[in-house]
């Protein structure tokens, strides 16, 4: 301001039109100035978008979240850039949608070939207890009993490899035996080879020994 013989008041405007900033510009005046220039150009996005436009394409470029958010100016760890600034990007979706099938297709090809154990031993979903066992006995009943119950359920398919047998509470329900019953039969046929555990269930091994009649 020297040159033109001017001073800065103290209480002059940061941003203003004038030499001395003793007024300031328009709220608007920014994006006025802005739309008459994109116009121009051929671009319709809002001045705002290209904060969005920012915030977007660093985040897909895989710039980090903190990175990204403090050239925007957020303080509070991004939330604000992720929930307002953050927009979804079709080329990325797309790429994370390819991602997602390649790596299905490694385990279908592993679970397929067997080549992880870890992939074919899951433990599937318990069937109902009905479609387990064909009818509720009408007489009383022993663990052992119970063990030839599942052992049928077994060999005729109504149990496969990987299937969690019904919960113990299930199975002395339905016999009609104490808890305690239907626990010896289950651990019976674990030590046998039938059953295996899998955490706090007992699921039908993958291989399961013969029944008597294929070893006959």
């Amino acid at each position: 301001l020297a040159p033109a013989r001017l001073t800065l008041d103290e209480d002059a405007y940061l941003f203003s039109p004038d030499p001395a900033c003793l007024r300031p510009w328009h709220p608007d005046h920014f994006s006025h100035a802005y739309r008459a220039l994109a116009d121009v150009v051929g671009i319709e996005e809002p001045l705002k978008n290209l904060r969005h436009f920012n915030a977007t394409q660093l985040l897909a470029a895989g710039v980090d979240l903190a990175t990204t958010a403090g050239r925007l100016g957020h303080s509070d760890g991004g939330a604000t850039t992720l929930k307002f600034y953050a927009d979804w990007i079709p080329a990325t979706d797309r790429k994370a949608a390819e991602l997602l099938a390649s790596d299905l297709d490694k385990i279908r090809a592993q679970a397929e070939g067997q080549q992880s154990p870890a992939l074919t031993t899951l433990p599937r979903a318990q069937r109902p207890i009905a479609e387990v066992f064909e009818s509720k006995p009408t007489s009383q009943v022993t663990y052992v009993m119970i063990e030839a119950a599942l052992v049928e359920a077994i060999s005729t398919g109504r149990l496969q490899p990987n299937d969690c047998v019904p919960q113990l509470s299930e199975i002395a329900e339905w016999f009609g035996v104490a808890r305690s019953t239907a626990q010896r039969a289950t651990a019976s046929l674990e030590a046998q080879g039938h059953l295996r555990r899998s955490g706090r269930r007992r699921c039908v091994a993958q291989s399961p020994p013969p029944s008597g009649a294929e070893r006959a």
